[in-house]
């Protein structure tokens, strides 16, 4: 069940020894894409209807940084900044073929396909921006996102490589107990305004670097 991406779990030690662990940090990137842009949230994503900014990795990264003392261009008293940086595909191979190599092949797999279901490189980037396929997230302490449910029917994994990050996931066999994007807090619910949401059958973890 785990192999087929039927239940969630956590690997500890998948990262051991990769570079991304001690390099990577906002300078980092912005010397190797000093010309990136990217989905800069200046308010977070606790909410469904918050869009966000385009902007170059250099703005991106200033707010982000100017957030944790409360000297933001944008917005004062923020609950944090998140930035979704969907990256092309010679970006995203740079970083895991260098940084994080260490990743067992499962992690991989999906190149195989896309190799023979795409004609070039150009159009391998622009399906992985379109679906948000291969993505790097990046938050100020306390930042988040509401609950959703994924529009792409598969599994997916993530790579915890700074900071800490908490996780509320529910199995499509929960829908009947949900309500729609946005509604509840999973870390905080409302039962009574969400009742249905209390016979969930959930799992909430951290995942560490």
């Amino acid at each position: 069940e785990y192999a087929a991406g039927k239940r969630p779990f956590i690997l500890t030690g998948g990262m051991d020894g990769a570079i991304a662990l001690t390099k990577w940090d906002l300078p980092y990137f912005i010397q190797l894409f000093p010309t990136a842009y990217m989905d800069h949230y200046p308010q977070n994503m606790f909410v469904e209807s918050v869009k966000p900014r385009f902007v170059p990795i250099g703005e991106a990264f200033e707010d982000l940084e100017m957030a944790a003392s409360n000297r933001s261009t944008f917005y004062k008293n923020k609950p944090g900044v998140y930035i979704q940086w969907n990256l092309d595909f010679p970006s995203w191979h740079r970083l895991m073929d260098h940084d994080v190599s260490q990743l067992p092949k499962l992690f991989r797999e999906d190149d195989e396909w896309m190799d023979r279901c795409f004609s070039s490189d150009q159009a391998r980037s622009d399906w992985q921006r379109g679906t948000h396929w291969r993505m790097l997230l990046i938050g100020s302490q306390g930042s988040g996102m509401f609950g959703h449910k994924d529009i792409l029917r598969t599994s997916s994994w993530q790579v915890q490589v700074s900071g800490y990050k908490r996780w509320h996931i529910c199995s499509p066999s929960q829908d009947g107990n949900m309500y729609t994007a946005g509604d509840v807090d999973a870390f905080s619910p409302d039962y009574q305004k969400w009742p249905k949401f209390k016979s969930a059958n959930c799992i909430d973890d951290v995942a560490a670097p």
